[in-house]
Order: C-alpha cells, then sequence, then structure tokens
C-alpha cells in the first residue's frame, strides 16, 4: 500500500502467481515516483496505468491496484482487480464504489449468479478476469469532495466484514484500519488483509 500528498493506493499481489508480491511492489513504486497531478483526464489515467501494466509484465507477476487521489475538491479513483475502495458521506451512506474484475462479478452481470454471492463462491470469487500484469481496462470514477466523510480502501482479505460494522467502526472507532482488519481476523480470513481509512 501507499500514501502519500492526497494520493492512496492498495494493490494486493496475486497469490496463485510466485511473483504476486513482486508486482505490487512494482506498481506501489511507480505510483510513488509519479506526481498525480499530471493526471489530468481519462485518457492520462489510462495512459499511466497502461504504463504500470507493461512494467508489471516484465515480472511475470500479477496484482491488484485501487488508488485515490484528492484534486481540485474531488475524488478520482482508478482500479483492477478485487481489491475496493469504499466513501462514507456525510449523511452516513456508506457505499462501494470499486466493482471486482472477477469471474463471479461476470456471472452476476449474466444473472448466472445472485449478488449476494458476489464475493463468498469459491473458485468463482477469487478468480480475478483482469489486473496488472494481465488484461488491464481500469475502471475509473470521480465524485465532489464536498458531501464525502471518509474513505476506506481495502484487500480482498477484508471483505468477509458486513459492511454495516465497517460502517460502524468508520464512526466511532479511533484506529478504524486496524479494528476492521482485526475484525477480518477474528472471521477468519484467509487472504491478506490490508485497510487504510482517511478522514476528511
Amino acid at each position: 500500500w501507499s500514501e502519500k500528498e492526497n494520493w492512496f493506493t492498495v494493490c494486493d499481489g496475486v497469490s496463485s502467481n510466485i511473483n504476486g508480491g513482486v508486482a505490487a511492489q512494482i506498481t506501489i513504486d511507480r505510483i510513488n515516483e509519479f506526481d498525480f497531478r499530471k493526471l489530468k483526464s481519462r485518457k492520462d489515467i489510462q495512459k499511466f496505468v497502461h504504463s504500470i501494466n507493461e512494467h508489471v509484465k516484465l515480472s511475470t507477476g500479477k496484482t491488484t491496484c485501487t488508488s485515490v487521489f484528492l484534486i481540485n475538491k474531488k475524488l478520482v479513483m482508478f482500479h483492477t482487480g478485487d481489491s475496493e475502495c469504499y466513501i462514507l458521506s456525510k449523511d452516513c451512506h456508506f457505499v462501494e464504489i470499486t466493482k471486482p474484475f472477477t469471474v463471479a462479478h461476470e456471472f452476476v452481470q449474466s444473472k448466472r449468479l445472485p449478488i449476494e454471492k458476489l464475493k463468498t463462491t469459491p473458485g468463482l470469487s477469487n478468480v480475478l478476469t483482469e489486473c496488472l500484469g494481465g488484461t488491464c481496462n481500469p475502471y475509473i470514477i470521480q465524485f465532489e469532495l464536498d458531501q464525502i466523510e471518509s474513505i476506506m480502501l481495502c484487500s480482498d482479505g477484508a471483505n468477509n466484514v458486513p459492511v454495516e460494522e465497517m460502517k460502524q467502526m468508520i464512526l466511532s472507532s479511533k484506529n478504524p484500519a486496524v479494528d476492521i482488519a482485526e475484525k477480518a481476523l477474528a472471521l477468519d480470513s484467509h487472504d491478506d488483509i490490508t485497510v487504510l481509512v482517511i478522514k476528511l
């Protein structure tokens, strides 16, 4: 993960790939070396992500990447893989703004799988259709910052924590990122767990 100058990123190396950790580190290094103020359009973001992807491919590793930067009173996110980003609005709505690039998501889209099983179906939920190091067409979205209270980024190792519990921890805890990660462990998560909470 990375946190610098209003730019926050979670990468989760694909564990089935021997160089997943290397791929994640390459991505973080490239982000840390770059000035996000140069990303002035969707095309700029796509070009930047594609350049990272070419470097990651050389490692033969694969990684997710969910990245948020704050600029000109906007939140801008780009995303590939199945790490997650949530926003908590000032009127206390807590919503995920990412979509997982997984086989399960494709099955939900084609109505072959109910939405309730999107993140809990072995062999579907944990199989990526896109990520860095492979096919990568990043999902890009932006929001006005004035209605956002907090932002949460996490790897899929934390997605076993109920969304309402995440929300309450962000609202009430002094260290919500740690509390959410510990809750994921207590619920027997078997994946890497990374959680970042940014209170605005």
